[in-house]
């Protein structure tokens, strides 16, 4: 056996070595050569962006800073529409905040609503939601209903916002972390795909096995805590439970009686595994003209790619697409670096 596993190792080295001798290496021009640098760090006192994230020992919700949820989001848009960016902010345990631009690098915090220093949100979109001409905000919530806000800004006036998640269907409450807007039905339509994370129960595990009917042939999860943890079988009679992802929420725009709304679809378009989701990235990897979806997933759940195909539904592909994923998948993002026409 010894032999074997050495003859194994030695084989793999030298594919190994003979895959190095073919890849192309191109050393990085110092940046002393390249002249002046192409980016600089610019201080709160010179842009006027003050914003701070602390960690709050004292807050209610300071279980969140061990997930997803410890850090906060950043959108840019032009929120008034003169031509400069604006700068939307999440803070988690403190509120949200808009830093209108008012000349190049030069912002000035704005008034928002005073009701987001109650919340915990994370990510957040800014997009044309009402196809008005101006950008809307929405923004995702832990365990409590995201915020959609509706720009009403007049023309020259103080940017300002009216909140409407409920109104159009928006108002989803769950461990909601970032929300990713795209038209994967091909109507004309932004739909939304709400990214979940966890639920972190606030007294930690509990010490008592949560389990009804535990020498039964279907013991269940105690009502209150299938939102924290899945069971799983490990053998005859031996059950175990584990803290559990939540599901990804896929929302469908429509139209009914010349109003447009958000329906939850996720169950009929094939998304329905819990997972601790980190990141999400609309592209079309199969280059058949409509978008599919690759989820990064934290701790490890393999990512998910999303295949759409075409008729409401997705499918799952990761297997077939990649050899492997990474386990605690942080971040994604999909582009064409050869030039080959297919985004990687």
């Amino acid at each position: 056996m010894a032999k074997l596993l050495k003859s194994s190792v030695i084989a793999l080295i030298c594919m190994l070595q003979a895959l190095s001798s073919e890849i192309k290496q191109t050393p990085l021009e110092p940046a002393s050569a390249r002249g002046e640098t192409l980016f600089r760090s610019r201080a709160p006192e010179e842009t006027g962006v003050n914003f701070i994230n602390p960690i709050d020992d004292n807050h209610e919700l300071k279980r969140l800073y061990i997930s997803g949820f410890a850090a906060g989001g950043v959108s840019l848009g032009d929120l008034d529409q003169d031509g400069l960016l604006d700068v939307v902010l999440t803070a988690g345990a403190r509120a949200s905040k808009i830093f209108r631009q008012v000349s190049p690098w030069k912002f000035e915090e704005v008034p928002w609503d005073p009701k987001l220093s109650e919340l915990w949100s994370s990510g957040a979109a800014i997009l044309d939601i009402d196809n008005d001409g101006d950008l809307d905000i929405y923004l995702c919530n832990y365990d409590t209903a995201n915020s959609l806000y509706i720009n009403v800004t007049k023309p020259g006036g103080a940017i300002k916002f009216e909140e409407r998640a409920k109104e159009w269907g928006l108002d989803i409450a769950d461990a909601s972390l970032n929300p990713s807007f795209a038209d994967y039905d091909g109507d004309g339509d932004l739909d939304v795909f709400i990214l979940t994370s966890e639920f972190k129960r606030a007294n930690g595990r509990p010490k008592e096995l949560p389990v009804v009917g535990k020498n039964t042939a279907n013991p269940t999860l105690k009502p209150g805590f299938e939102k924290y943890y899945t069971l799983t079988k490990h053998g005859p009679g031996n059950y175990v439970y584990y803290n559990a992802g939540r599901e990804n929420i896929l929302l469908q725009s429509q139209v009914a009686q010349g109003k447009k709304t958000f329906t939850n679809v996720s169950k009929e378009a094939g998304i329905k595994e819990r997972t601790f989701g980190l990141s999400c990235t609309w592209y079309d990897h199969d280059n058949d003209g409509d978008l599919d979806l690759y989820v990064c997933n934290d701790f490890t759940d393999p990512d998910q790619l999303y295949l759409n195909l075409g008729n409401g539904t997705f499918k799952d592909v990761i297997k077939l697409a990649a050899p492997y994923t990474s386990w605690y998948s942080m971040g994604s993002d999909a582009a064409d670096l050869d030039g080959d026409i297919h985004q990687a």
